[in-house]
């Protein structure tokens, strides 16, 4: 529309008629309160997963930064200790955003469907409109696509995303492919991934902590039987050991809050009760030394909620794992 509007624009009565008749902006939301954290039925970026998928994850990098300044420590440093991977906050800063910069981060997968399929998909909330955009633009090394939308073919470092989506001047969707910008491409779900299956949609709205500053979830489905997780296991991560536990799993979440007193909640769905209760007694049995965790459950589910040093957040989910090997 913008090439055909300059080409009209050579005779002043094509000018002003298109300005007379181009629909006004709608207003731009001021960004929320400095640390102020969403719970994920009010989180945009979940809109713009596709419908299919199975595990999602979110962090809301403002509520870091506010705890890092507050206790004297390392933003970036406290983001990867909580399970960020370090390349992906290298190709954020490779694209000249700051932490301060980002809304929220929320991503997604669908995992096991087949063996060899790999779905992914970031949506990338911005606080404001960049100063810049073409300057982003040129950092993404991006090509627009055809077809008239704001879709490109981008290269960037430290990422396999291949194409992104400009849904507005704050927010974007990368994808590896078409496929995974199936949401952006429809316009999004809308706040909080209503398309996402129900038993995501029951994690996200019933387990996650309301004030999480980051978390990851998953559906209610039987993972061992998807290809791809095995595949996975057996061939990426190379934890075989980890095959006999995910043979009863179910779902499950992880979650940090960033409080005073910062926390780690976990919760896990099994399918049967006799393994729901062996993961309440271990839960039980680290909650022994520290009366302020709390942990519980019933039936297929348990869960495990402590007082956590950020800086150790993924060290600490790595012992549950290596516990889970042992057994």
């Amino acid at each position: 529309m913008l090439l055909v509007s300059l080409a009209i624009a050579g005779a002043g009565f094509g000018v002003a008629f298109w300005v007379m008749q181009r629909p006004v902006p709608a207003p731009t939301k001021p960004p929320r309160p400095e640390g102020e954290v969403l719970p994920p039925t009010q989180l945009e970026g979940l809109g713009y997963l596709s419908a299919d998928t199975n595990i999602a994850f979110a962090v809301q990098p403002g509520a870091v930064e506010v705890y890092a300044k507050r206790t004297n420590q390392d933003a970036r440093g406290l983001l990867i200790n909580a399970g960020l991977p370090g390349e992906l906050l290298n190709s954020l800063t490779n694209l000249g955003l700051t932490i301060p910069q980002i809304d929220s981060l929320v991503g997604g997968t669908s995992l096991g469907d087949a063996a060899f399929m790999v779905r992914f998909t970031l949506v990338l909330t911005l606080r404001a409109e960049l100063k810049d955009e073409d300057e982003f633009l040129e950092r993404l090394k991006a090509k627009p696509q055809a077809g008239g939308k704001e879709w490109y073919d981008v290269e960037v470092k430290g990422l396999p995303v291949t194409v992104v989506a400009r849904v507005s001047p704050t927010i974007w969707v990368f994808g590896f492919d078409a496929k995974d910008l199936e949401a952006a491409a429809r316009g999004g779900y809308g706040t909080g991934g209503r398309q996402l299956s129900n038993g995501l949609v029951t994690m996200l709205s019933q387990q996650v902590p309301a004030d999480a500053a980051a978390w990851v979830a998953t559906n209610d489905e039987r993972w061992l039987e998807k290809p791809g997780v095995k595949f996975l296991v057996e061939n990426g991560v190379k934890k075989a050991e980890w095959l006999p536990a995910l043979a009863h799993a179910r779902g499950g979440m992880a979650a940090l809050v960033l409080g005073e007193q910062p926390r780690l909640r976990l919760f896990v769905k099994v399918d049967d009760a006799a393994t729901g209760k062996q993961v309440r007694d271990y839960f039980a049995k680290r909650a022994a030394t520290d009366a302020k965790i709390k942990h519980g459950g019933e039936g297929e589910s348990a869960f495990f909620d402590a007082p956590l040093d950020p800086a150790n957040a993924f060290g600490t989910i790595q012992q549950f794992l290596r516990d889970v090997e042992k057994k």
